[in-house]
């Protein structure tokens, strides 16, 4: 079975009654799309999971973050034979402005 890490982002409001989710955009895999998700993705070689979480959620938002909490909660979700370990980090907006589009680029539109 393939493992594949995962840094996920729980931005929340600062009453802690609000998360920020993205809707996924890609049409070659019917199943997850148009799903809602939290912001996030796989790491770069020898990054962080922090800094993957960091990244990402700026790549997909526009918003720059701060991890609340250094240390994720994990959970693994197995889909279609690989296992991903979700590591998801408490989080706060800081700067920036969401941009739903930064999500969508043009190869991910092809398909």
């Amino acid at each position: 079975m393939k493992h594949i890490k995962v840094a996920l982002a729980v931005i929340t409001n600062e009453n802690k009654t609000q998360v920020l989710l993205t809707q996924r955009y890609d049409p070659s895999h019917p199943t997850v799309h148009l799903n809602w998700q939290l912001p996030g993705g796989g790491l770069k070689p020898k990054e962080s999971l922090a800094n993957a979480c960091v990244r990402e959620a700026y790549e997909e938002t526009g918003m720059n973050i701060r991890l609340i909490k250094q240390e994720p909660s994990v959970i693994h979700s197995y889909f279609e034979g690989t296992d991903f370990a979700l590591h998801g980090f408490l989080a706060e907006a800081i700067s920036g402005t969401i941009n739903s589009e930064l999500d969508r680029s043009e190869e991910r539109r092809v398909g």
